[in-house]
């Protein structure tokens, strides 16, 4: 069995009724792994991602592979008796002329609502966007679900197309996109080497990239912090030719030997194959900073970071003190065979009360 880290049990004080707290697992169209009802039955919603709707307003597949396990996750979400909905990406130009397609494609396959994932709205499509929300909301039954994916913010202005009123009056929850802060990308943003997804702390330019700052502005903006769901990423992120520290004293991030002006590495590594390659994952550092957990090689340059019971046990303490609604799963399917992460997180919210 893969050790992922001592799971700690943190004490909170609670003299209220416990509240159901969501666990929204994503699985991909692309993965292979068996989707088994051990997993399901530790989610509250399970969402299939993602469906594509194309010019003529048809909802397809990306292959026939993702079809079919489309149709698998339907099946046993049912017999689960756990929330399905899908995930839709694409053009939202597309998406408000064929409202009628997307209740349609929940009505036909008998699942729960839908996951509106645009990734981003420009601030011109601001109105437009919060308008799709409140027509299709309207199109629905009052017992289908709606969310949204919503960016970080602080990069680029990302946040500038959601109309957070608006949105937070039509969607059940809304799943914040709070990892990618640090990846080998092949642009500016390709550097320094860190976390994907930091509870707090960023460094030099990326000194907000972090969970907590974009959460002080969503809970801030709407006072509404259980709507929310915070991610924790299944995959693992590996860096390769990773030299010093930038700083002294911050050990977690670090510079890279690029070529052809980029840096090299995997952006997203099932742990399914980190355990195939056999990495030992007892070696990593857990960086009190960022709340994050790493392992440096220096021999090799290389540098992997991915989540561990302790840094899961952060988030999940994070979201029961905010008051969020929830967290969420990014995929459910890059877990390893064992189901490791998905159990530690199923454990620490119980443990914690968080469900």
């Amino acid at each position: 069995m893969i050790d992922y880290g001592m799971i700690p049990i943190i004490q909170t004080e609670n003299n209220e009724p416990p509240i159901q707290k969501r666990i929204v697992g994503f699985y991909s169209g692309k993965e292979f792994t068996e989707i088994t009802q051990c997993q399901l039955r530790k989610l509250t919603h399970a969402v299939f991602a993602s469906v594509l709707m194309t010019s003529e307003g048809q909802l397809e597949f990306v292959d026939d592979s993702g079809k079919q396990r489309f149709m698998d996750l339907s099946k046993k979400t049912k017999e689960a008796n756990v929330k399905m909905m899908f995930s839709i990406g694409g053009d939202i130009s597309y998406f408000r002329i064929f409202l009628e397609t997307i209740v349609s494609f929940i009505k036909t396959n008998q699942i729960n609502g839908v996951n509106i994932f645009w990734k981003w709205p420009p601030y011109a499509e601001k109105s437009a966007f919060s308008s799709f929300l409140k027509e299709l909301r309207q199109k629905m039954n009052s017992d289908q679900l709606l969310s949204i994916t919503a960016p970080a913010t602080g990069i680029e202005n990302w946040e500038a197309g959601f109309d957070l009123d608006g949105i937070l009056n039509q969607v059940d929850f809304v799943n914040v996109w709070l990892m990618d802060y640090c990846g080998p990308w092949e642009n500016q943003w390709g550097a320094p080497v860190g976390p994907s997804a930091p509870l707090y702390n960023g460094v030099g330019l990326k000194t907000n990239f972090n969970v907590n700052y974009t959460m002080e502005y969503y809970i801030g903006k709407t006072e509404q912090p259980e709507k929310f769901n915070i991610v924790i990423p299944f995959y693992a992120r590996l860096w390769k030719n990773v030299t010093t520290p930038i700083a002294e004293g911050r050990e977690i991030f670090r510079n890279s030997e690029l070529f052809d002006a980029k840096p090299e590495g995997s952006p997203y590594m099932s742990m399914w194959t980190v355990d195939h390659e056999k990495w030992t994952l007892s070696d990593a550092v857990y960086d009190e900073t960022t709340k994050t957990s790493y392992i440096y090689n220096l021999a090799a340059k290389s540098y992997l970071t991915f989540e561990t019971g302790r840094s899961i046990a952060d988030k999940t303490n994070y979201a029961k003190t905010q008051n969020l609604g929830g967290i969420w799963i990014w995929l459910v399917d890059m877990d390893d065979h064992l189901n490791s992460l998905l159990n530690m997180t199923k454990h620490i919210s119980i443990t914690m009360d968080f469900v």
